[in-house]
């Protein structure tokens, strides 16, 4: 099967990187060097890991979900649900079967797994910003109003697909876009994402839904964004063909 080869200082822009890794990390048990184990070691390890947990989606738990995630971010994004299912059924059943592993069976587990599979879009081991940054890389888009410019605009393009791609990624979240720490990924300053933020909230692509709130005890939250539903059926519509899903 196919596998995939981020205290409390008193200043703002510090605590607001902060409070967006808490926000954006998924957090994994894991270290990293799992991703490294053989295929049916790491699918052994995924399911003990999985066990107990209560992650769910729509409100409804099962530890399925915690081990479909590891099992997500081991794949690439051309892997479909089904082969994937496939190939972790020999290593589950070499254990006693789903009901031995996950009280469940074969019927059942499929449903769940590949229900959420297109749920799971990121890997639990890495940084959503940086995902989000090589998928803008990978598979661009230009901002929707480009061609209103007199001059080229590459970096606010990118800008633009990295936050399509975030809001991607995370579902329907909110995205949080920090002015520093966005800045260190796409290797520009805190100003000019700054202005690349307003930009996109005047051109209908970000809709601005909380303001920063800086604590000076700590838990300041950072600024929340979403795409707007317009750019993200343009951005969505842009992608068809071009990426698996």
């Amino acid at each position: 099967m196919p596998e995939r080869n981020d205290g409390h200082t008193g200043s703002p822009e510090l605590q607001d990187r902060q409070d967006s890794q808490d926000h954006q990390r998924v957090a994994s048990e894991a270290t990293t060097s799992i991703w490294d184990l053989p295929f049916v070691a790491f699918v052994e390890y995924a399911a003990q890991h999985a066990e107990g947990e209560v992650i769910g989606v729509d409100g409804w738990k099962s530890s399925l979900w915690e081990f479909t995630r590891l099992i997500r971010g081991r794949c690439d994004e051309a892997t479909t649900a089904n082969h994937a299912f496939g190939a972790v059924d020999k290593v589950i059943e070499s254990l006693g079967g789903w009901g031995e592993v996950f009280d469940m069976d074969r019927d059942e587990a499929h449903a769940e797994f590949v229900t959420n599979w297109p749920k799971i879009r990121f890997r639990p081991d890495e940084d959503p910003l940086e995902q989000a940054l090589l998928k803008a890389k990978a598979h661009p888009v230009r901002a929707p109003a480009r061609e209103d410019r007199r001059y080229a605009t590459p970096r606010y393009d990118q800008f633009v697909s990295f936050v399509g791609w975030l809001q991607w990624s995370l579902g329907d979240q909110p995205i949080y876009l920090p002015c520093l720490r966005v800045s260190e990924v796409l290797h520009t300053s805190p100003r000019m994402i700054s202005m690349w933020r307003q930009m996109a909230v005047e051109e209908g692509i970000l809709k601005l839904t909380a303001e920063h709130e800086f604590r000076s005890k700590g838990g300041s939250k950072a600024t929340e964004f979403v795409v707007t539903p317009g750019y993200r059926q343009w951005f969505e519509d842009h992608l068809k063909g071009r990426v698996g899903r």
